[in-house]
């Protein structure tokens, strides 16, 4: 399988960091592959918990006032339940271009609410893992 046009040049990444083509024509299998392309660009990342049946049970009756922790929407910054194929995680999204260095933050973040949230539950490091959904 060659590049996905022919007789074309992919120029150098611009000051906004994408590719332009320049002239040549597009072959019919590259379509797939810049279906695929624009498809994995559109994937957020997600920093969060696995939810387990124990977190479930904690999650179905939270301690007193934290409910709005994980039922409010993703712009209040709260916490949100997601389906990621068969598994269900709590956790927040990050916006493109987040900052590398801002991970961590995010990261206690979502181990501070979801412990609040479930009256002292322990959070390890490692409950805490990057999805792209």
């Amino acid at each position: 399988m060659g590049p996905p046009y022919a007789g074309g040049k992919i120029s150098a990444p611009s000051s906004r960091g994408k590719r332009v083509m320049t002239g040549g024509c597009r072959r019919a299998h590259g379509l797939t592959g810049l279906k695929e392309t624009l498809m994995d660009l559109a994937r957020r990342l997600f920093v969060g918990i696995k939810i387990s049946k124990a977190l479930q049970n904690d999650l179905d009756s939270p301690a007193p006032g934290t409910k709005q922790y994980f039922e409010g929407n993703e712009h209040d910054g709260y916490l949100q339940i997601i389906n990621a194929g068969e598994q269900r995680l709590i956790g927040r999204y990050i916006e493109d271009g987040f900052p590398a260095a801002g991970i961590a933050e995010i990261s206690r973040n979502v181990g501070s609410l979801v412990k609040l949230i479930t009256r002292g539950r322990r959070i390890e490091e490692h409950d805490i893992q990057i999805y792209s959904s």
